[in-house]
């Protein structure tokens, strides 16, 4: 092994140990885990601290010591991770809004790069310990770093798929639910122009406006509110009278694909599931609710709130649902007899 090599991964195991000390540091809670997984916790930057000393002397005893602790650390990684699984993960504490003051977002970061770090630092353990022997196109396998990074990158990969979708933030909410929701969503290219429209048997109503494009991590919400008027109020019952005689499904609604697309979305609260009218799928909303919509857009004041909202998968997981208000962790994920099912 080079000088070369032996720092660089004298310089992996000290970051792998950091990693899991920050991420101790960062949430607290992890230290009141059960002895076992707090001791896995603990021992795991110990014996990254030692390999990335051993290193320099006896490489092959680093590599052992740091396959071990990168076999601890992925455990307990994995294990936190699974705990509080669907609620919350790493992928989506990216996803929090700046409305709720809480280290999601640092605690998601340094555990992710911590798990890629962990990744290649133990892969690499396990092909610098095969055989000088093994070759592979006229060089030892156990010199080749870069089986370490594809078998990496493919789990991250498959982390993310599970961890990301559907879109949901973490959070859970609990409230009355409103009595009618509908989502007007234009898209143009990669931009999308949406606009949610919410009421409550009380009279009063909410009404959300952005404006995102796909590859875009955060994107502005506005906010605002007020009460219906009594001619209002009573064309929003009769709206959603009319509409709980339509087949509703049961699906959450897809997002628009077409290049040029327009979409209305409704949930009511007195029944379960939506009801979907797009240029796509070629229907047209019904003239009322366009109509309704359009009088309580009238109503709408100047936003009184500006939120930042998140999406780690750059546009890509955030769809109608979320654009109708379900984005806590308990409106997208249910408790079925077969387990936890999110969508």
């Amino acid at each position: 092994m080079t000088r070369k090599s032996e720092i660089l991964f004298a310089i992996l195991f000290f970051l792998s140990g950091a990693g899991i000390v920050s991420l101790l540091l960062l949430w607290r809670a992890l230290l009141s885990a059960q002895t076992v997984v707090l001791f896995a916790s603990l021992a795991c930057p110990v014996l990254f601290l030692v390999a990335s000393v051993v290193i320099f002397y006896r490489p092959r005893v680093a590599y052992g010591v740091g396959l071990a602790a990168a076999v601890l650390a992925l455990g307990w990684l994995a294990w936190t991770e699974i705990a509080q699984s669907p609620w919350i993960n790493s992928w989506i504490l990216l996803n929090a809004s700046d409305k709720y003051d809480t280290p999601a977002i640092p605690i998601g970061v340094v555990k992710i790069s911590t798990t890629v770090l962990v990744l290649i630092g133990g892969f690499s353990m396990v092909f610098r310990l095969l055989p000088a022997g093994w070759v592979l196109r006229g060089r030892p396998v156990c010199d080749r770093t870069w089986p370490a990074i594809v078998l990496t990158a493919l789990v991250m990969a498959t982390w993310f798929v599970w961890g990301a979708r559907p879109y949901r933030e973490p959070i859970i909410v609990d409230g009355a639910d409103p009595t009618l929701r509908i989502l007007h969503v234009e898209k143009r290219g990669v931009r999308f122009h949406e606009t949610s429209i919410g009421t409550w048997r009380d009279g009063r109503f909410w009404t959300s406006r952005d404006d995102r494009r796909l590859l875009q991590y955060q994107f502005q919400k506005d906010f605002a509110g007020g009460y219906m008027t009594l001619g209002i109020e009573q064309d929003v019952k009769a709206l959603v009278q009319a509409l709980n005689a339509e087949t509703w499904s049961t699906q959450p609604p897809k997002a628009l694909r077409s290049w040029n697309a327009e979409g209305w979305y409704v949930v009511s609260g007195e029944r379960l599931g939506s009801l979907t009218f797009t240029t796509e799928n070629g229907t047209a909303p019904p003239p009322d609710l366009v109509r309704v919509f359009g009088e309580l857009d009238g109503l709408t004041p100047a936003p009184t709130q500006q939120r930042v909202t998140r999406d780690i998968c750059l546009g890509f997981c955030y769809d109608p649902a979320a654009g109708l208000g379900f984005t806590a962790a308990n409106q997208r994920c249910t408790y079925l007899q077969s387990g936890y099912t999110c969508r």
